[in-house]
């Protein structure tokens, strides 16, 4: 589905009769209409909402880029600590680094000052690698390297004529947040059926979850989607049917 479908699907939940004139949205001045569909700006944002957060809820996005490893690129004198995300920005978390072919072994600050007590300048082919929070890596030893870097991302914002880089058996779940996520600001009744709503994407980025879980163990990635199955929703209230 592209946007302008996702959006008259939308439209359809909440029972409006035009989808080229939708009274129950926010429309910004120089909203587009696509196929003959409004594409308003409040549910434009609600669509971009549900793709950012089932990107990070799954880590169904992933790509591999080169970074550069050395002393010109890093924040010490030695090319021991990095910030990716000004060159990553749209980083959500590391899964794989390599280089020359050679699989890096993610490990803590805690194992490295075991392993090595000088490893902060440790001249050498990097080995190992720790992250600290979202934007700090630490590599061992060091030396002027291209390492290839696989990572889950954060897709780009979408336009009014753009495709959900997320999964198209997915797309639905996007249909249901954004319902949601209109909905949330009518408060009472419509809220409560709006968590219904929530309540099915939850079901769908389970399942996503779950394949995504299966295809990152299956290639050893070092961090896997969080275990949605596993996740109390009633603090979220999402346990109300349609």
């Amino acid at each position: 589905m592209t946007v302008s479908d996702i959006c008259g699907r939308i439209y359809d939940h909440l029972d409006e009769p035009n989808p080229a004139a939708p009274v129950s949205v926010y429309v910004a001045e120089g909203d587009p209409t696509v196929n003959g569909v409004l594409i308003a700006t409040e549910v434009l944002n609600a669509i971009n909402e549900a793709q950012t957060l089932a990107a990070l809820l799954t880590l169904f996005a992933e790509k591999t880029v080169n970074f550069s490893l050395g002393p010109a690129y890093s924040l010490d004198a030695n090319g021991a600590f990095y910030q990716p995300r000004p060159i990553l920005t749209d980083l959500i978390a590391p899964l794989r680094i390599a280089v020359g072919g050679v699989r890096l072994r993610p490990s803590t600050i805690g194992e490295l000052d075991a392993w090595n007590s000088a490893w902060q300048n440790t001249p050498g082919l990097a080995a190992r690698y720790c992250t600290l929070g979202c934007n700090l890596w630490a590599v061992t030893p060091q030396s002027v390297e291209t390492a290839q870097v696989t990572y889950a991302y954060s897709p780009a914002a979408l336009g009014a004529t753009d495709t959900p880089v997320i999964p198209e058996t997915y797309h639905p779940a996007l249909v249901d947040y954004g319902v949601y996520r209109i909905k949330l600001k009518e408060g009472a009744q419509q809220l409560q059926r709006g968590l219904g709503y929530l309540n099915e994407y939850l079901d769908s980025m389970t399942a996503l979850g779950d394949y995504v879980r299966a295809r990152s163990l299956a290639a050893h990635y070092a961090v896997q989607p969080f275990e949605l199955a596993k996740f109390d929703r009633s603090q979220l209230g999402a346990e109300a049917t349609q």
